[in-house]
């Protein structure tokens, strides 16, 4: 079984923005003052598994919006996959699909209903 991670890649650049007209880095800065968030891939800290896209999109609808329930949105993802062309328009690999599905069934289960 292939294992996937839930975690998009993680990079711990400890001067992250970068002003794109005199190159000077900072820890933090104004976007709207032109600076831009350009991390240095040397920072770049290795995963021991890919990214699974549907782990992803689920961390991001919860975290945006805390009050979805996720055993309906769970189902709408388990649904999604088994899609041509489903609403999240996300590509996967089949491993990274069939882990998917294992997973979000196995959090469903145990989701209580909001």
């Amino acid at each position: 079984m292939s294992m996937f991670s839930s975690r998009p890649q993680f990079n711990d650049d400890p001067m992250p923005m970068v002003d794109p007209f005199m190159g000077r880095r900072a820890e933090y800065a104004d976007e709207s003052l032109g600076w831009q968030l350009w991390p240095r891939t040397e920072y770049d800290r290795p995963q021991a598994n890919p990214t699974n896209p549907y782990f992803l999109l689920l961390r991001e609808e919860i975290g945006l919006n805390p009050s979805i329930n996720p055993k309906f949105f769970i189902r709408e993802l388990i649904e999604d996959m088994d899609l041509e062309d489903g609403f999240t328009g996300l590509e996967a690999s089949q491993p990274a699909r069939d882990h998917a599905r294992r997973v979000l069934a196995r959090l469903a289960a145990i989701s209580s209903d909001k």
